[in-house]
């Protein structure tokens, strides 16, 4: 593999944003992390999600144009930054907090690194520095300022820096950002288990933002479904095709609904003339339906393996009673969160008892012949 392709080149790309020249050189007006302020910050980000380092090895392994720099595991090493050939970023602040994963690392870049600046994800072809530069071509530059004018509040940007310019300009680690949704969860622990160890390692500032959700209240018709913004959460009440109606998302988690929940969104939504009364009641129907199919255990063979499962509710808070082979555990889900635990088959009757009146006679019966098989 070529030292030309490994080689980040600048050339034609270095322009200086017209006021945004400070001693440091460093791009975008971001604020420093060791100074968090919730209501005031800015930001540039490189986000990980469950699938962008190993898409970045791949990528690396994939043969001829693509520098082996880009697999370095910036997850396990974050302090390398400035050896990968190219970063892709977003620039967030307080008004702009959609981000492409639940948490990530916070970058200062100088201005001769950044050779792509857009408002909407270009999907940058980081590995490779020549291709890089010629999908630069035919894009503005544009300041920080007007990246965040124009990126949708529900939509994020994309900022490509090289890691290292050809006059010797870094990237710099200055801190690790986790974002959290309106309970306080996170979107994968184990990456933000793993971020957290990292600051520490590091001794760089750690800090918590909120993931963007439409704070205003309102219900939006599309192609047959019907989904309704209420108070920092996305309610479908009615899905077209196949999926689970009545799922609540804050943005790094999904769950089906409690009923108390639905009820307020479709109480509020009915005052105001929004939803009709008879559309409420239809959606009221529709939901003790849709609850049933939830709470319907699952009872199921595997080639000569048992299988029940069935859950104590519903909600972002519940329990999860498993038994195969013998084997019985507990989940205890609360938001994005699950913690396993084995049980004994008493306490897996007992649960079961307890939740009958979810189950028909039948479904009942078959479970408590197939656990004290």
């Amino acid at each position: 593999m070529g030292e030309d392709v490994d080689t980040p080149t600048t050339t034609g790309i270095a322009i200086v944003e017209a006021g945004e020249r400070s001693n440091s050189e460093l791009w975008g007006k971001t604020t420093n992390p060791e100074n968090h302020n919730p209501a005031n910050f800015r930001y540039l980000v490189h986000m990980f999600n469950p699938y962008n380092e190993q898409f970045n090895l791949g990528n690396a392994l994939a043969g001829e144009g693509h520098s082996e720099k880009q697999a370095v595991n910036l997850l396990d090493e974050p302090e390398r930054i400035a050896e990968r050939v190219s970063l892709s970023m977003s620039l967030i602040d307080q008004d702009h907090m959609n981000v492409w994963g639940p948490g990530g690392l916070i970058v200062s870049t100088p201005e001769n690194n950044v050779v792509i600046t857009s408002p909407h994800d270009l999907g940058a072809r980081n590995s490779n520095s020549e291709v890089l530069l010629e999908q630069s071509k035919g894009y503005n530059r544009l300041t920080s300022d007007e990246i965040l004018e124009q990126t949708p509040k529900d939509k994020y940007n994309e900022i490509v820096a090289f890691g290292e310019s050809e006059a010797g300009d870094k990237l710099k680690l200055t801190g690790v950002v986790i974002v959290k949704d309106i309970d306080g969860d996170v979107g994968d622990v184990v990456i933000i288990e793993r971020l957290e160890n990292q600051a520490e390692r590091l001794n760089v500032p750690l800090v918590e933002v909120p993931y963007y959700q439409p704070n205003d209240r309102e219900v939006v018709r599309s192609d047959g479904e019907l989904t309704a913004q209420y108070d920092g959460r996305v309610y479908l009440l009615k899905r077209k095709g196949f999926g689970t109606p009545f799922t609540a998302t804050t943005g790094v988690k999904s769950y089906f609904a409690a009923q108390d929940e639905v009820n307020s969104v479709l109480d509020y939504f009915q005052k105001t003339g929004a939803i009709t009364e008879e559309e409420a009641m239809d959606l009221r129907k529709d939901y003790q339906e849709a609850y049933k199919k939830a709470m319907k255990p699952i009872i199921a063979q595997e080639g000569q393996t048992n299988y029940i499962t069935f859950k104590t509710g519903v909600g972002k808070d519940y329990e999860e009673y498993n038994h195969r082979a013998g084997k019985i555990y507990r989940v205890s889900v609360g938001g994005n969160k699950r913690e396993q635990e084995e049980i004994s088959n008493d306490d897996f009757v007992k649960a079961l008892e307890a939740n009958k009146n979810n189950m028909s006679e039948d479904e009942y019966s078959r479970i408590l012949e197939r656990v004290r098989e």
